[in-house]
């Protein structure tokens, strides 16, 4: 065998044993190209990812001044709470004082109600003497008064003619007077 034909041989050997290294080959170049399409749609995952992350942020920097707003918003609504419990207080102490009030006109009510009851006792008596005592005699003076207002009433015309008689006698006396002064 010459040379050519042994390296030939060795050749074919060769070619025949790395026909197995390059089907490896060609499979891990498989493998690597499989692995970059996963690497790949990792990337445009991590890309998405990122996109969404910044719609995020973005989201969170207005949720951040919509917090700051609410928080100025609650500080002032804890302002107007205080400033009500301060008022709630001054009310609780003027109730207080209308209470402590109230107490003294209730005693003065009740003060006025035991007064009350006496003046109605009194008033009693009064209308029981007026009842019993008062009217009696006041129906007496009446009668009295009306029998001398009968008497005079049917007496009236007597009573110009004796005006006019007094009168006439009065004359008569002063003449008579003037006669026994003449006389004597």
């Amino acid at each position: 065998m010459t040379d050519n034909e042994l390296l030939l041989a060795i050749s074919n050997m060769m070619d025949s044993k790395l026909e197995h290294i390059q089907k490896d080959i060609h499979e891990m170049a498989d493998k690597i190209e499989i692995i970059e399409i996963k690497v790949e749609n990792i990337e445009i995952r991590v890309e998405k990812i990122e996109d969404r992350l910044e719609v995020v942020e973005g989201r969170v920097g207005i949720i951040d001044g919509r917090l700051e707003k609410i928080e100025d918003k609650v500080e002032k609504i804890e302002d107007q709470v205080e400033n009500i419990d301060n008022r709630l207080e001054e009310v609780e102490s003027r109730v207080g004082k209308i209470d402590d009030k109230l107490e003294v006109v209730e005693g003065r009510v009740g003060k006025i109600d035991d007064n009350l009851e006496e003046v109605e006792d009194r008033v009693k008596n009064i209308e029981l003497t007026q009842e019993n005592k008062v009217l009696p005699r006041l129906s007496t003076i009446e009668s009295c008064y009306t029998s001398t207002y009968d008497r005079y009433k049917d007496n009236v015309e007597d009573y110009g003619i004796m005006k006019q008689d007094i009168s006439i006698l009065k004359k008569v006396v002063s003449e008579h007077s003037e006669k026994l002064q003449r006389i004597g």
